[in-house]
């Protein structure tokens, strides 16, 4: 489902962008011989888009078994099929990039705005996220937000962010699924999985080729890596939208107990950036009832206002990391009221979530667009993470060249992705 949805994003944008070069580039302002280069392009792509929309239709026609049952015996057709388009699409811009070279400058302005604005990411604006703010001083601020929650999320992201080896964790940002999860329109979950194949390499170890869950993959440096490209993109950007974060840790009993994260996640959407002495009124009134009443946020009012939050940005981005080491026996009515927002939200809900493969997490995220953890992924970050932390050892500079060698390529080799 993850790979059609991808697809009719990617086929809306290539029909679209044919269209406005097929009206941009017109025989009249181009040779003949180049413009032909170009139809001909255009016509084997709109042919590989046609049998790509036949391909999305008949599978979003069939119901969920059907559906499985095509994606097994046919794991890579669509695919297959997105990759022809992106071949074609290559050639298609080759020939409009010559036809550029050979546009006179009497070209249609309006055409080229078109073309531009087609190219640039959506500008995601909405005069809600600023009209439902309320002014309010800042001592009343700062006690309704700590009475949301107490959870110090951001000096947790900062000692994570401090302990990361510098210039790690950039595979996953190159990694496909996470860009097309950060480039995706809708409402979409990514999930980064810490698992992956051990080698034999002691008698202590899991005999080869055993699956076996890693620990000490780097998933939570990677998320923490994920949470500051987030952060410096919301910074540069003209968007207002939302974005909260929340570090689970089983040695700790606000960090492992559901009701922790939501409510935490209301406070980091109850403001936004550059508005200091605001608060959304929702959150506002919530506040005031509740102290009326002498309560509480509840998993359920966290989950109603949670919806109502998202709702007024244009968008917004909630991470998770070690889901695992949340409470097991309460863990499913948090994955549940991700589900609920996903399902029941009127505007774009990015979820990145990581955590071992357990049983129930596996269960409910299976089919979700997923990124596993491997040795390979984490070879580089190894390496790097080594180099820094080898030479800190008193005795280094006294070993020899080749002892120094070998020290290095055994931990680097037999690390296993760990």
């Amino acid at each position: 489902m993850g790979d059609l949805v991808f697809a009719c994003e990617k086929l809306s944008c290539l029909i679209s962008r044919g269209a406005v070069y097929e009206r941009l580039y017109q025989p009249r302002t181009i040779p003949k011989d180049i413009i032909a280069n170009l139809h001909h392009a255009l016509i084997g792509l709109y042919a590989a888009v046609l049998r790509m929309i036949a391909l999305c239709h008949g599978l979003f026609l069939k119901n969920t078994a059907k559906r499985a049952l095509h994606a097994f015996f046919n794991p890579g057709d669509v695919k297959a099929e997105l990759g022809e388009c992106e071949k074609l699409e290559a050639q298609v811009e080759y020939e409009a990039n010559n036809c550029e070279r050979a546009r006179s400058q009497e070209a249609d302005e309006e055409s080229k705005k078109l073309l531009h604005i087609l190219q640039q990411p959506i500008l995601r604006t909405d005069k809600n996220v600023l009209s439902l703010l309320e002014k309010v001083g800042e001592k009343e601020r700062l006690e309704i937000l700590d009475w949301l929650s107490k959870v110090l999320y951001g000096k947790h992201h900062k000692t994570v962010k401090e302990s990361r080896t510098t210039n790690t964790c950039g595979w996953l940002l190159d990694h496909s699924r996470y860009q097309e999860w950060q480039e995706a329109s809708g409402s979409i979950v990514l999930w980064l999985c810490g698992t992956g194949e051990v080698k034999a390499v002691d008698s202590a170890w899991i005999l080869t080729n055993h699956s076996f869950e890693l620990a000490g993959t780097g998933k939570t440096f990677l998320t923490s890596r994920v949470i500051d490209e987030i952060q410096a993109g919301l910074q540069s950007s003209p968007n207002q939208e939302g974005f909260a974060f929340f570090y689970c840790n089983r040695n700790e009993t606000e960090r492992q107990e559901p009701l922790s994260m939501l409510r935490a996640f209301v406070r980091q959407l109850s403001t936004i950036n550059h508005q200091s002495h605001s608060i959304q009124k929702c959150i506002k009134d919530y506040y005031n009832e509740c102290r009326l009443k002498a309560s509480e946020p509840t998993m359920g009012d966290c989950k109603e206002i949670l919806l109502k939050l998202v709702n007024i940005y244009p968008r917004t981005t909630l991470v998770v990391d070690a889901l695992d080491e949340c409470e097991k026996h309460k863990r499913l009515e948090l994955i549940e009221t991700i589900d609920y927002l996903l399902a029941e939200a009127s505007n774009p809900v990015k979820i990145f979530v990581s955590s071992r493969p357990d049983g129930d997490i596996k269960e409910r995220l299976k089919d979700r667009a997923n990124i596993e953890i491997n040795a390979t992924d984490n070879q580089d970050d190894i390496s790097k993470f080594v180099n820094s932390e080898i030479v800190k050892h008193r005795r280094w500079t006294k070993m020899p060249v080749k002892l120094k060698t070998q020290i290095v390529e055994t931990l680097q080799q037999q690390s296993q992705g760990m």
